[in-house]
């Protein structure tokens, strides 16, 4: 009786250690994802931030050039309003230069006046901009462990199993 004893209460041993072992193994691998994911996000912060940082002189630089096309304009006013008084021959010559330069910087402001609707209409609130890469982040994290574990995550398709051939 107690050599029987002593091996069930060695397989109840052994079954608690495999048990522990098998616990700390789990806990190492989340710590070990965990650790993947916070460096992923750091770099999706940095990188977000290095843009946020380029991107706010681009909207003073395209404001200021608003500026600059509108006193360009008010320059060629001001030469139209003062070629009435040169020769008409010299007159319709400057006319038709200043008129070409005005299509022109129409042309350039429109193409500006676009630039600017679209960095105005980037939102570069950066708590906005880290919850959605943080967001991604975790998104790409969860596809990558389903691909590993060869599980399907919720809202895809069930990829139907190759059939072997000849069966």
């Amino acid at each position: 009786m107690t050599k029987s004893s002593s091996r069930l209460w060695r397989a109840l041993r052994d079954l608690g250690f495999a048990m522990i072992n098998a616990t700390l193994i789990l806990i190492a691998l989340c710590l070990f994802l965990g650790l993947r994911l916070t460096a992923r996000i750091d770099s999706l912060t940095t990188t977000f931030s290095q843009n946020l940082i380029s991107a706010e002189p681009l909207r003073t630089d395209i404001l200021g050039l608003t500026a600059e096309f509108a006193s360009v304009r008010t320059e060629l006013s001001d030469l139209r309003s003062q070629s009435a008084a040169l020769t008409t021959g010299a007159a319709v010559a400057m006319t038709a230069k200043i008129d070409a330069l005005d299509a022109r910087i129409g042309t350039a402001q429109s193409r500006v006046d676009g630039v600017i609707a679209q960095v105005l209409s980037v939102d570069l609130d950066p708590t906005e901009m880290l919850e959605n890469a943080a967001r991604v982040a975790v998104d790409e994290f969860a596809t990558q462990i389903a691909g590993i574990g060869n599980c399907t995550l919720p809202g895809q398709a069930v990829k139907p199993s190759p059939v072997p051939a000849g069966n």
